[in-house]
Formats: C-alpha cells, sequence, structure tokens
C-alpha cells in the first residue's frame, strides 16, 4: 500500500490548525527541557565534541579543515566536515571561549526542532495519527538521550535531522503519484549527501533510497541515487587512503603510531583494533546483542545496555522482540517506507563498528521504534483487556493480570527513567565535571602564563586543554577495543604498557594530569596505574589548590629512559 493512502487511512482527529499548535508546544517543550538540563560544563564530557569546537574554530580563523590542538594542525580526516562548519558561526559570532559555548548550543537547538518537525512527518508516514503522531513525537523530542545530543556540541542531532528528512522527502516523492516525484527524490537524495556530509554511517541513508526506489520498480530513480553515493564513496575513499602524515622518523613509537590514527585515519585504526577474525567474531557477537537490546533500551528505557544479567540481557532482548513485531505490523497495514530499506543498509554497518554507542547511532530511527513499541504496547493491552472481560477460565484471568502487571510495571519503571533516573545521572556528570573545572581552569591559566609557547602538551583532554590554554598536544593514549571484545587481559596489558609513547615520540614537555582522567575507557584503573608509574620520576611543576589536578615536567633524560 502507497504511505499516502497509509496517513489517509489513519484517522486524523485534528484539524491543520490544531495540528500545528501542538508541533509549536511540543518545540517550546523541547527548548524548555533542553535549556533546563544545559549545563556549559558538560562540554568536554565525550572527546568528539572538543576535536569538532576546536576544528570550528579554525574554520572560523581561516585554517581550513584541520586538528589545530594536534601537533603540525593535520588536516581532519576523522570526521565529515559539515557539523564543524556549521559550528564556526558560533566562533564568528563569539570569538571568545568559552562564551562562545552557548552559541553552538543555540544552533544545536535550531537543527533540534528541524529534528522534531522531521520526525513528526516520518511518523505520520507511517500510519500514525495526527494525536498519536504528537505524542510519539514527545516522547522523542523529551527523550533524555535526545536532550543530552542536543546539549553537546556532537554531530548525532544533526544526523539524525538530515535523515529523517531524507525519509520524509523520499516518502514524498512516492505519495505524490507521479507529481512533483522528481523534486522530491532530488531533494531526498541531496539531503542525504548531506547526511553523509555530517556522519559516515550516512552512506546507508543512500543505499537505503536505492533499495526502496528498487521495491517501487522505479529503476531511474534508483540509478538517480546510486548516482549520488559514487561522489560520496570517492570522496570518503580518498579521506580513508589519505596520508596520514605521522610526524617524527623511524624511531618513533608504536603506541604513538597507533594514538595519531584514532585522530586521523577511522579506517586504519579500525583495522588496528580489529586484527584478526577471532576479534571480529568476538566485536560482532557484542554488537549484535547491544543491537537487539536497543529497541527495549530506546523506547521505554530498559536498563540493559553494555554488560548486565543475563536475566535483563534475555528480557530486553524480549522486549525489543515485541516492539519490532509492532514495526512489521505497522509496515504490512501502512506500507513499507524508505526507512525500513535505510536499516536494511545501516544495520551491518553499525554491527562492524567497534564503539556501542547504540543510543547515538540509532536517535534517527527513534521515531521508527516508537511507533512499533506504540503499536504493538496497544494490542497488548487490548488482548490483555479482553482475555480478562471475557474469559470465563480462571488461569486465562490470572495469566491476564500478571500479564497486565509486567506490562504496567515496564512502563511505570520506563517512566520513571525517562523523567527522573536518566537525566539525574545527566546532571550529576554536569555536577561533577563543574566541580572539577576550576582546578583544571588553574592549570590552563598556569601553561597559558608559563609555559613555552611551542610547548607540547600531554592531557587526556587534550583539545579541551587547547582551547582554553592554546597548548598543542594529544591524548597520552587511544587503547585499541581489541582487548575489550576478546576480554584478554594480556592484549590489554601489552597495549597500555605502550601509554608513554606520544610523549616521548613528541617529546612532550608537559603532562597534565587530572583526577577524572580516563572516564570514557573500559580499563581506567589499569591506564591510571600506568601513568602513575610513567610519571614517578617527572617532577610537578604545579598542583591546583585542592590537589586534583598536576602539570608534571617531561625532561630529556625522563623520555630517553622510557624509550
Amino acid at each position: 500500500m502507497p504511505l499516502g493512502q497509509a496517513s489517509e487511512k489513519a484517522e486524523t482527529t485534528l484539524s491543520d490548525r490544531a495540528f500545528g499548535a501542538g508541533l509549536a508546544v511540543l518545540a517550546v517543550l523541547y527548548i524548555v527541557v533542553a535549556a533546563w538540563q544545559y549545563s556549559p560544563a558538560l562540554f568536554g564530557a565525550f572527546h568528539d565534541d572538543t576535536l569538532y569546537f576546536s576544528t570550528a574554530k579554525a574554520i572560523a580563523q581561516g585554517e581550513g579543515n584541520v586538528l589545530p590542538s594536534l601537533p603540525g594542525s593535520p588536516e581532519q580526516t576523522k570526521y565529515p566536515p559539515l557539523y564543524p562548519r556549521l559550528l564556526s558561526l558560533a566562533w564568528q559570532i563569539q570569538p571568545e571561549f568559552p562564551a562562545n559555548l552557548v552559541w553552538g548550543w543555540r544552533l544545536n537547538l535550531l537543527i533540534g526542532i528541524w529534528l522534531i518537525v522531521a520526525a513528526v512527518g516520518v511518523l505520520r508516514n507511517l500510519g500514525c495519527s495526527r494525536i498519536e503522531a504528537l505524542g510519539l513525537g514527545a516522547l522523542f523530542a523529551l527523550n533524555p538521550y535526545t536532550i543530552l545530543w542536543t546539549n553537546l556540541l556532537l554531530s548525532d542531532l544533526l544526523f539524525a535531522a538530515l535523515t529523517l528528512t531524507a525519509i520524509w522527502a523520499a516518502d514524498r516523492a512516492f505519495d505524490t503519484n507521479g507529481q512533483s516525484f522528481g523534486l522530491w527524490w532530488a531533494l531526498a537524495i541531496g539531503v542525504s549527501c548531506l547526511a553523509v556530509s555530517t556522519r559516515t554511517l550516512g552512506v546507508a541513508v543512500l543505499g537505503g533510497l536505492v533499495l526502496f526506489a528498487l521495491s517501487q520498480k522505479k529503476f531511474l530513480a534508483g540509478a538517480a541515487a546510486f548516482l549520488g553515493i559514487l561522489p560520496v564513496a570517492w570522496h570518503l575513499l580518498g579521506s580513508w587512503m589519505a596520508d596520514t602524515n605521522v610526524p617524527g622518523d623511524e624511531g618513533v613509537l608504536n603506541g604513538f603510531d597507533q594514538n595519531w590514527l584514532y585522530y586521523t585515519n577511522y579506517l586504519d585504526f579500525w583495522k588496528l583494533s580489529v586484527p584478526t577474525w577471532d576479534i571480529l567474531w568476538d566485536q560482532t557477537q557484542f554488537m549484535l546483542l547491544e543491537l537487539l537490546k536497543h529497541p527495549a533500551v530506546g523506547t521505554v528505557q530498559f536498563n540493559a545496555a553494555g554488560v548486565v544479567s543475563m536475566f535483563m540481557q534475555a528480557s530486553a532482548v524480549a522486549i525489543s522482540m515485541a516492539i519490532m513485531h509492532g514495526i512489521f505490523l505497522r509496515a504490512k497495514d501502512n506500507g513499507w517506507s524508505v526507512i525500513h530499506w535505510i536499516i536494511v543498509c545501516y544495520a551491518p554497518l553499525v554491527l562492524l563498528w567497534n564503539y556501542a554507542l547504540m543510543s547515538r547511532f540509532w536517535l534517527a530511527f527513534l521515531p521508527l521504534l516508537l511507533a512499533g513499541a506504540s503499536s504493538e504496547f496497544v494490542r497488548l493491552g487490548t488482548s490483555i483487556r479482553s482475555v480478562f472481560r471475557e474469559s470465563r477460565q480462571k488461569d486465562q484471568r490470572v495469566a491476564a493480570v500478571l500479564m497486565g502487571s509486567a506490562l504496567a510495571a515496564l512502563l511505570i519503571n520506563g517512566a520513571w527513567r525517562f523523567v527522573v533516573e536518566v537525566p539525574s545521572g545527566i546532571q550529576t556528570l554536569a555536577l561533577q565535571r563543574a566541580q572539577i573545572l576550576p582546578a583544571k581552569q588553574e592549570a590552563y591559566d598556569w601553561l597559558a602564563n608559563q609555559a613555552e609557547p611551542d610547548a607540547v602538551l600531554i592531557s587526556y583532554e587534550d583539545a579541551f586543554s587547547y582551547l582554553y590554554s592554546g597548548s598543542q598536544g594529544m591524548r597520552p593514549f587511544s587503547p585499541s577495543t581489541a582487548p575489550f571484545f576478546s576480554q584478554d587481559e594480556r592484549a590489554m596489558k601489552r597495549d597500555i604498557a605502550r601509554l608513554g609513547d606520544t610523549a616521548v615520540a613528541l617529546n612532550a614537555q608537559y603532562w597534565l594530569v587530572s583526577s577524572d582522567d580516563f572516564e570514557l575507557e573500559y580499563a581506567k584503573p589499569q591506564m591510571v596505574v600506568a601513568t602513575v608509574e610513567f610519571l614517578e620520576r617527572a617532577p610537578v611543576v604545579f598542583k591546583s589548590s585542592d590537589g586534583a589536578v598536576r602539570v608534571h615536567q617531561l625532561d630529556g633524560a625522563l623520555t630517553s629512559a622510557a624509550r
């Protein structure tokens, strides 16, 4: 069934004016909640945001798409260029850091409003009535992770907005019954190319357009979408095959090579992290389980992401299967959307990725998951009520009560996590970062005033340190993900043993140590111990008033001994 007929089939109890007013109210609620939870202290909680913002600074200052925080300011090849170019507007409006962080956040708010409108449009195409689309749109807009990605300067929000817009435009092209088909389809292809310019995974959006067009026997449209892939693929291939320009000489240590690849070449770092078929198998198994759990995690906030008990994992998979059943029933009743075909291309890429960041990867597809959950929970609720009211067998009525209680408990727990637990956890993170920021700023002020202008700094929050102090440098080390997926402690120890290689290779003069270093790493305790051991003979030249942050001086004797 064409999606246009599906939308007409769905009940629309709201007038156009009331529907528009509902969207406006939803946008206002989104802004209010995002502003309530926004904290500048969240900046830097994820390494990517500081790299995006430092590249945006370089773009605004005419230096180009580079990584200015790294020694030598190499070309920025880690991320596609669109989002940092947009963020450069914040630097043009307000050149002073950190005062310009709020302008980056305001840009995200505008993208977020666009995202919500696109999400509601996609929900309508999936067969939701206007009331249901607004309700599910509210769950999407006010989702704690939608708010989190709004309040962090990451590309996820823009990628989701572009992906959902491409989906809406593609579905619209087939809804027009031939009228203006080419215009809507061209818009879908163009927006998909912008999605690839935001996240590499966007290539799956173009692939989904090709499959969708072929499924509808629109071969010329499929060929046009495929032609859109070619320049994108060529550009990506050029980025991946580019010389990473590792500075140094033949004496550069392996740990530094590994660290440099993390910043400059995702493909090579992936190959380094997945060196054997056995590790690829271990990684794929882990990612598949996270993928199967995510519909439950994303829609009802079921607390089963990552390493949890077998019972929690099995429960999450069972809930996810029910949600996917609801997605299938909607597609069967209302027609298949391009979003289903995009997932066919997208899911295998996520399985191969070596970072389990499902709440980020699947933000653009959360409206689909919510629509499936809505269908399935309504169906289950109707069946339970019917059995309880109509059955005369006691055991069936008891089973209905138990099933209804379990469903109610699931939704109540989800509501609690949605409204209280997850936002509280994010606010705790912001508070912890806000508490240690003054100590870090003391260190940054010391570096800006006392360190040599060309001194290289080793710091876990390297781009964050650069933005505050102007000191170029790198993280101490970027561990491979292979030991995590293979659960190989010996491999982890071999990996961490190279933690000091970057400092030696760059002949770094200083190493900044903070009590919250390595927060994102799976082997934080071991990396902290390795840092202490490496810096044992390095004198402390600065210590913050509370002792939480210190700066060690690295002299030639220390680095020569390490080499």
